[in-house]
């Protein structure tokens, strides 16, 4: 698998909050989180902010060359050596190619910057069929059925050996 070209991640700035927050309460990207909820303005703010000022937890978001801003992928410190990654698209955007492109990306560069790192996490609804055959694809395994209130979920991890001697037939 080629990722699409014109996909890029750049660092989140104060100047996405408010679009972002837009973005996270689309009821489509609520339907597909692994939550199922919506948050506050004051919530989000606070959470941003925050998030932000923490250097070590790569926050990006999704752009195309032709397009624009298009979503985000963050990655959450879970221990010294386990991440979380978190991706989401606008819903016009889904289904096009892009949301591999960015998540190669973002493993490449989670692998890259964060020395300690040696397993990515992903936590997919079970019914979100493009982000289950996306995180596939890119050599995540499941590892785990879980269940967040009344949404039935699976873990699924990627190990930076697998990665590194998968990512040269993935990132162009």
């Amino acid at each position: 698998m080629q990722v699409t070209a014109g996909v890029t991640l750049r660092p989140a700035n104060i100047d996405d909050c408010r679009r972002i927050f837009e973005w996270r309460n689309d009821p489509t990207v609520i339907a597909l989180s692994s939550s199922g909820k919506a948050v506050g303005w004051h919530e989000h703010i606070q959470w941003f902010k925050r998030r932000l000022n923490e250097t070590d937890q790569p926050f990006f978001v999704i752009n195309h060359e032709n397009i624009g801003d298009i979503g985000v992928v963050r990655i959450d410190r879970l221990t010294l050596e386990s991440h979380e990654l978190t991706i989401y698209l606008l819903p016009n955007y889904m289904g096009y190619g892009y949301g591999p492109a960015a998540l190669a990306k973002a493993v490449d560069k989670a692998f890259d910057n964060i020395d300690s790192l040696l397993t990515l996490k992903a936590t997919i609804q079970d019914g979100n069929v493009r982000s289950i055959r996306m995180f596939d694809a890119i050599g995540f395994e499941v590892t785990a059925p879980n269940r967040i209130g009344s949404c039935a979920t699976t873990t699924y991890e990627l190990q930076r050996a697998k990665w590194l001697q998968m990512r040269d037939t993935i990132v162009a």
